[in-house]
């Protein structure tokens, strides 16, 4: 067997990532099928060379989901079972806070949790979601009484759950009283890491400053905190977020630059590979420990342990030694979107982009050298953005629902550029304790911000192209997926029998036409009502026929969500936008949309005065809106300063509140108000009010107040799904109260 680590690794991954989709118990039953799989092929061929490969694979997917199964008894079973309750949690504060809007996430490892008169002594991470800052650092520990729940499950797409337990967390609970702070006596190491992290950022910001800095920050270490969300869609429109997740690409750059800056030191090669494994150590500590990086770093020791023992290490071996170490002490990593988009870019350079370098050698051999030696320059870099691009593209489509038709020539300029901002951000933190360096750090600093403002600009001008990213909801581009993948085998398989690239391409553009071309022909008839995934603030987008209608745009990030789900659909301008209230904020997101998008009416309460906006159309009482045979009816607040929404169409209704409370003594509802089918709500929704709605499903928004309406709905059989959750939740009619739900109710 010519790579057994490669194999073992592989295939450990692969099973992981399988079960993470189903139950303990189908899990189980896999499990031992194979294992009787591979008894069976050991005992009757046992002397045939060529099945020990086979007997290798069944006995390690065996092994894989008995990991995982023994994990989901030990680990996330108990943990899981406090889901529902309320209680009290005491325990550490092992990470830096996350802001989203006016909200607050800790990481907190638990030491106890107390429900009613009990206490469990579990030891489990537990993300903690505040509206204020906890006055604590990391490592100090603290006592609140919480609401626990699971994170949601969804069957298509993102799946939060699968994305938390892969990190290590199992439960999720909201602050329900004050948090008790105690501080820390001592800390452990990754204390100073945390602290280097921080001042890491802190350098790249004061030196670089503003979203330059932030963007620098996230390709060095990963840390996006104060990077603004528009432009981390606008890299996930264009398929390269990848840049922000830090992986093999920054490890292996600081791993071999801090080698030959050794070695030129004339250091022997044995202490500098020693030294190269602590800073890739302490590179890993200070980006948190993701997995991704642990998977590059694994790597690099494997490589710098070569050097010490005078031994080349084979990378396919070596990656697959990391991602079975990886997931030897963690099952649930398999499910990480990083670790996996890390794993499939690095396959894909030792594999594809391998075969492309020597291919554009051989066509380039009777050119003149120095012309042969300038254009392998850049045709190598290609073929490694685009062999790590090919094998990342399908989990991309598969996790984020959206099928990217740029990101070949975003990550041709992209890529190149994020090497450069990782090595000059890196001289920047490096040369920042010395005073007398700051000569040089400046002119390196500007660098940087010309960079990535170039970056951002040419992002943001891909992702504003008509069907740059493509909709995966109706399953058209996973046919797409599968013929390529069958293309490209068949063109493998027959290369050197006169198959032709030029054909296979032709082809897969023309399915791609087709597939288009079927979409737009299955939405025909197809109402679709979509909740922007906003952690405070509500933004509904319903469209029909090509044409949009926007209900409320209030949080942050609505307008850009709003333009960039428009942009996906092909639709270029609004027929209409509702603002359920009328504020600085709601002006300031309609005027953000108007810059990009043409908006033929909007409405806002009768109490305000349009005379700002001559396009604004006050409501004074109650108001229809007949678009292409679809009622919606506008029913304002008795103070008349908010505005609701109830949409009909044929057999379907849907009642849509926006971002404020909705109750019974705010509104009067008459009889074609009741029994809904739907309501999409980003504020309180009173017992009352949602009794006489009485919906069969609910969108929730990510606001505390929703939350706790959320739960009022779930008490009354309700289906109720959270945005904050699932990320974009879509549901889809043709008004015969058939519904396909995105994500999954």
């Amino acid at each position: 067997m010519k790579r057994p680590f490669a194999v073992v690794g592989f295939t450990y991954l692969s099973a992981l990532l399988t079960a993470s989709y189903f139950e303990t118990s189908v899990n189980a039953a896999l499990g031992v099928f194979l294992l009787l799989c591979g008894l069976i092929t050991l005992i009757a061929f046992r002397f045939a060379a060529g099945f020990r490969t086979a007997v290798l694979i069944f006995l390690t997917a065996a092994a894989a989901l008995a990991a995982f199964c023994l994990a989901d008894l030990l680990w996330y079973a108990p943990a899981a079972s406090l889901s529902g309750q309320q209680g009290e949690i005491h325990g550490t504060i092992t990470e830096l806070p996350q802001q989203s809007g006016s909200v607050f996430y800790y990481l907190i490892k638990t030491d106890n949790v107390k429900i009613g008169d009990k206490t469990f002594n579990i030891s489990t991470n537990i993300r903690l979601k505040t509206q204020s800052p906890i006055p604590a650092e990391p490592f100090d520990t603290i006592t609140v009484k919480v609401q626990l729940y699971t994170p949601q499950s969804g069957n298509t797409g993102f799946d939060s759950r699968r994305y938390y337990r892969s990190k290590g967390i199992y439960l999720a609970a909201n602050a329900i009283s004050e948090v008790m702070v105690k501080q820390a006596v001592t800390h452990p190491p990754y204390y100073y890491a945390i602290r280097l992290r921080q001042y890491v950022s802190g350098v790249l910001k004061k030196y670089i400053g503003g979203t330059w800095g932030s963007l620098s920050s996230g390709i060095l270490i990963g840390d996006v905190s104060q990077l603004p969300q528009g432009v981390r869609l606008d890299f996930s429109a264009t398929g390269i977020s990848h840049i922000l997740a830090v992986s093999g690409t920054q490890t292996s750059l600081i791993t071999q630059y801090v080698l030959l800056l050794l070695c030129a030191l004339r250091l022997p090669k044995r202490v500098a590979a020693g030294f190269s494994a602590g800073s890739v150590l302490l590179f890993i500590a200070v980006t948190g420990f993701s997995p991704s990086v642990m998977r590059a770093g694994v790597m690099s020791l494997i490589f710098l342990a070569g050097l010490l023992i005078k031994r080349e290490a084979d990378t396919l071996n070596s990656l697959g030694i990391s991602v079975f170490a990886l997931c030897l002490f963690n099952p649930y990593a398999a499910a990480d979107v990083g670790l996996l988009l890390s794993f499939s870019a690095t396959l894909g350079m030792i594999t594809l982009s391998k075969k492309m370098v020597d291919f554009a050698a051989l066509k380039t051999q009777g050119l003149p050298p120095k012309l042969k030696r300038l254009l392998l320059g850049p045709i190598g870099l290609m073929c490694q953005t685009t062999g790590a691009s090919l094998l990342t593209y399908p989990i991309i489509v598969l996790t984020f629902g959206q099928l990217s038709l740029v990101t070949l020539f975003s990550n041709m300029l992209e890529v190149p550029a994020s090497l450069f901002v990782t090595l000059a951000a890196a001289v920047v933190v490096l040369f920042s304790p010395f005073q007398v360096l700051v000569f040089l750090i400046r002119p390196i600093a500007m660098l940087i911000r010309i960079t990535t403002a170039l970056m951002m600009w040419y992002a943001h001008a891909l992702a504003s192209l008509p069907f740059s990213t493509i909709s995966a909801k109706y399953g058209f581009v996973y046919l797409f997926l599968l013929f390529a993948v069958i293309a490209g085998v068949v063109y493998l398989i027959f290369r050197n029998k006169g198959a032709s690239l030029k054909i296979c391409a032709a082809c897969l553009c023309f399915t791609l036409a087709c597939g288009m071309l079927s979409f737009s022909v299955a939405t025909k008839g197809v109402l679709e009502i979509a909740a922007m995934p906003l952690s405070s603030g509500s933004c509904v987008v319903i469209t029909f026929g090509g044409r949009a209608l926007i209900f409320d745009i209030s949080g942050s990030g609505a307008a850009y969500q709003a333009e960039q789900f428009l942009k996906s659909h092909n639709i270029s301008s609004v027929d209409a936008l509702i603002l359920s209230d009328y504020d600085k904020q709601r002006v300031d997101n309609a005027n953000a949309l108007l810059n990009d998008i043409k908006i033929n009416d909007i409405y806002i309460p009768g109490a305000y005065k349009s005379d700002e906006n001559p396009v604004a159309v006050c409501v004074t009482n109650k108001a229809q809106i007949l678009w292409q045979g679809i009622k919606i009816s506008l029913l304002p607040s008795y103070n008349q300063r908010q505005i609701i929404a109830k949409l009909t169409y044929q057999n379907s209704s849907a009642v849509i509140t926006g971002d404020t409370d909705a109750d019974t003594v705010n509104y009067s509802l008459e009889a074609n108000w009741l029994d809904n089918d739907l309501l999409f709500f980003g504020g309180g929704v009173t017992k009352g009010f949602a009794g006489q709605v009485s919906p069969q499903f609910a969108v929730q928004g990510g606001s505390p107040q929703a939350a706790y309406a959320g739960a009022i709905l779930l008490n009354m059989g309700c289906r109720v799904r959270s945005e904050d959750e699932f990320g974009l939740l879509s549901v889809l009619t043709r008004g015969n109260g058939k519904y396909i739900f995105d994500n999954s109710f």
